[in-house]
């Protein structure tokens, strides 16, 4: 019963729900001050422009990270507060942000109902576990680019902005600066090289796994793009073909209208 009314009560938030008030126009430093929240997030907004690049740097064999949020506070006051959200498990402050069509996969599943089953969001034990937040928060602090009209932004920016040469089934991009990578696959090997932000091929992704400051990940063979082998740490890799999200304004409002991994 109790997994019943839980989903009853989800359905009702998503597609019941219209309310708007989580968005807060902000275009300036005066406006931002208006409000001790938007003021946070502004100062949040003033710390990530330090980290991120609003325009993407072209260097070869590299992927340099790019959010174009930066130039938008609207929408980075939007993502920052789904951000938290995602942090705090606010299942219920997620569903309002969903488009009531949003794509789960590839194949024909679309919508709330879709989403919360896809994700196991059915019960609040499993909302807890659910894997959708680490995945939600990784994709949603990789940045990522604006369309052209500034109507669609797409999240991860590895996934928005790999191109040619470059095959997504084969390659990843290294995320950090002065990344190491080592002969064998555990972290006590010896260390054979340094990459930052470089796009390199994947030999094998199933390396053993390993735990290094609480977090586990498996070790990935990758050859960079001047021949030389080694293995790095899975936690600093990203694939386009990860998960990606993408966001819409619909009526003036945003929407996550997808989020989906693989082909």
């Amino acid at each position: 019963m109790k997994k019943i009314s839980f989903f009853v009560i989800l359905l009702f938030f998503a597609c019941g729900n219209n309310s708007e008030t989580s968005q807060i126009p902000l275009t300036n430093t005066k406006e931002a001050n208006q409000d001790t929240t938007e003021k946070i997030l502004f100062n949040e907004y003033m710390k990530d422009r330090d980290l991120f690049s609003s325009q993407q740097i072209y260097e070869l064999g590299k992927l340099n990270p790019v959010d174009e949020a930066l130039t938008d506070t609207v929408f980075f006051v939007f993502r920052e507060k789904l951000l938290n959200a995602v942090r705090e498990k606010d299942i219920f402050y997620l569903l309002e942000q969903l488009d009531p069509n949003i794509k789960v996969n590839f194949g024909s599943s679309i919508g709330v109902e879709a989403f919360t089953q896809a994700w196991q969001l059915t019960s609040e034990e499993k909302t807890m576990t659910s894997p959708l937040w680490k995945e939600l928060e990784k994709t949603l602090q990789l940045g990522g680019t604006f369309n052209p009209t500034k109507s669609l932004f797409l999240s991860n920016y590895v996934f928005a902005t790999m191109d040619e040469p470059y095959d997504p089934y084969i390659h990843a991009v290294v995320l950090g600066s002065g990344v190491r990578y080592r002969s064998a696959p555990h972290s006590k090997s010896k260390i054979v090289g340094r990459l930052s932000y470089d796009v390199v091929e994947v030999l094998d992704s199933n390396g053993p796994k390993e735990t290094i400051a609480g977090e586990t990940h498996q070790w990935v063979k990758i050859k960079n793009l001047a021949g030389k082998e080694g293995y790095i740490f899975g936690k600093y890799l990203a694939s386009p073909i990860d998960y990606r999200a993408g966001f819409k304004k619909i009526d003036g409002h945003w929407k996550m209208t997808f989020f989906v991994a693989g082909d």
